[in-house]
């Protein structure tokens, strides 16, 4: 049978659009990499978790302190002793990864065969490919033509598949006792599917691999799966022991069948994926760092879950629940556990206030009860880590320059709507069909990540004032050229107007000039550097 090991004997992980290093050679050269390449946004993450964090923490183990970190960090690679003790992990651990062993494959269920004795298209684990019920628009593969993955691609969307993988009814494995018809129901999707991920992203892989390994000390018990049983055919609910088995759990079982082209070449067209473990843990900030929580209150009690990403919506419109910390008591965000470390690390001079950091949103919108990929979500932005300091200028900035975005967006929909019912229209439910301030959203984008950008050289509260300003005036210009496009296509008896009767029986005039009061009030009230009474700084003078 053939051998491929990740460690030393296959280049997998993909670092340029050519290149790509095995495990050993990843971790060396960690501190000269600058990114970590996938096909879609979703890869990246997936392999972080399932190999490069655990296997980082794992062979560091207890010599991970906050100090340690921070002085690596500070450093910007690791040091000897730290290469030693991540080559004596891996050196130990060598029949763990390889790929197609007989007996431990990496992240595979030796011998694993459905209960009907088929195996499935390797695209099964691309989501951007037809498989099944799973038809993606700009997919023109089918079930009838298999996908043939290297064993660098297999390897990667099988780690992929562990995280991201569609909810719903799986084929059984043979013996399954808990299958019905050779179907197992009631799977959930990947450990990372109910999440919105949110990866801190550092100027090299070094950097990035530290800001997303949280300090907290293990759990004892806690290990990733390769250092677990091998993985059998049969899958079981039981809990979470710790960060390492979150980090790597067994979502799915999952064996690849290799085959051996005439070239001598090895290639996967087929795979088996079953069922796989169920957690019965719940999460919370403490438990998974990758995401940031919304809260809510139900029957008097506080609620907290994973707030998942919302599709096509930029990456700064959640900028409130990225830099709002659990010590300051909101009542409806809480950054990652990841973003308060670096915060920590902020407060404890441990990180420059003009480290340019960056954080990485990806995430998959499913469909039909998370049994289909509907879209694969990711957006990147420049994030201020002066923004993650409750009483900062910079903080303040930011998140008043978001808030007028949304406001004159809102504004902008408001006037539309208003002005389809003074022509004797109706205004679409709320949540339903695109809504006209969107395309202010759209159009400020560059400049929101512009001024993001410019706040990480730690400007002067001068200068940011300045700078706020000249974006005021940016907005302003295309909120009133959107409403000028508006109004120039409406018919004349907009001018006129009607009146209606709401439900409290109370008498409302639409009309054109109502509309635009109530627009431009919006904009004198918003962009208040722009409209206010007191001199101020010239938008010419801002840098």
């Amino acid at each position: 049978m053939f051998s491929t090991c990740l460690v030393d004997g296959l280049g997998w992980l993909p670092v340029t659009a050519s290149k790509d290093l095995s495990l050993r050679e990843y971790l060396h050269r960690s501190h000269e990499l600058t990114g970590l390449l996938g096909d879609v946004p979703t890869v990246a993450p997936a392999i972080r978790s399932q190999v490069l964090l655990p296997v980082v923490r794992h062979a560091l183990a207890d010599t991970l302190t906050y100090d340690t970190w921070a002085a690596t960090l500070k450093a910007g690679r690791f040091f000897p002793e730290q290469l030693k003790a991540i080559d004596r992990y891996l050196d130990e651990r060598l029949d763990r990864f390889r790929l197609f062993d007989e007996v431990r494959p990496f992240g595979q269920a030796a011998g694993l065969s459905h209960a009907k004795g088929e195996a499935k298209p390797s695209s099964l684990l691309v989501p951007v490919i037809d498989s099944g019920n799973n038809v993606p628009l700009w997919s023109g593969r089918t079930d009838g033509d298999p996908l043939p993955l290297t064993p660098a691609e297999a390897v990667r969307w099988m780690l992929h598949a562990q995280c991201w993988d569609t909810a719903g009814i799986k084929a059984a494995a043979v013996d399954d006792p808990q299958a019905a018809a050779g179907k197992t129901a009631g799977n959930q999707t990947g450990s990372l599917g109910s999440l919105g991920v949110v990866e801190v992203i550092g100027r090299t892989e070094l950097e990035t691999l530290l800001l997303n390994l949280p300090c907290t000390p293990l759990t004892e018990g806690d290990l990733p799966q390769w250092d677990r049983e091998p993985q059998t055919q049969l899958w079981s609910s039981r809990p979470c022991t710790g960060i390492l088995d979150r980090w790597t759990w067994p979502s799915r079982r999952i064996r690849l069948l290799p085959e051996q082209t005439e070239s001598g070449a090895l290639v996967i067209r087929q795979i088996i994926l079953a069922a796989g473990d169920r957690c019965t843990t719940a999460l919370t900030p403490d438990t998974e760092p990758r995401t940031c929580w919304g809260k809510k209150t139900e029957k008097k009690k506080e609620i907290v879950y994973p707030r998942r990403h919302r599709p096509s919506v930029a990456a700064w419109r959640g900028l409130e629940a990225l830099v709002t910390l659990h010590r300051e008591g909101s009542k409806h965000f809480e950054t990652s556990l990841l973003l308060s470390q670096v915060a920590d690390a902020l407060a404890d001079e441990d990180l420059p206030d003009d480290y340019p950091l960056r954080v990485a949103l990806s995430g998959i919108e499913y469909g039909t009860q998370s049994s289909i990929v509907k879209d694969v979500l990711g957006d990147g932005i420049p994030l201020p880590v002066a923004a993650l300091t409750a009483d900062s200028d910079v903080r303040e900035h930011v998140l008043k320059v978001v808030l007028q975005a949304e406001t004159i967006a809102r504004a902008i929909t408001s006037l539309h709507q208003h002005l389809l019912q003074a022509v004797g229209g109706e205004a679409p439910p709320t949540g339903k069909g695109a809504r006209a301030g969107d395309r202010i959203l759209h159009a400020i984008d560059p400049y929101v990540r512009r001024f993001l950008a410019g706040c990480q050289r730690t400007p002067d509260s001068d200068l940011l004032t300045r700078v706020h300003l000249a974006y005021e005036k940016v907005l302003d210009r295309i909120a009133r050229k959107e409403a000028d496009s508006i109004l120039r296509s409406l018919p004349s008896k907009a001018f006129t107007g009607r009146t209606r009767e709401n439900t409290a029986g109370k008498t409302i005039v639409f009309r054109q000039a109502e509309a635009e009061r109530f627009f431009y009030a919006d904009l004198r009230k918003t962009l208040t550097y722009l409209y206010s009474d007191t001199p101020g700084p010239k938008a010419e003078d801002a840098a």
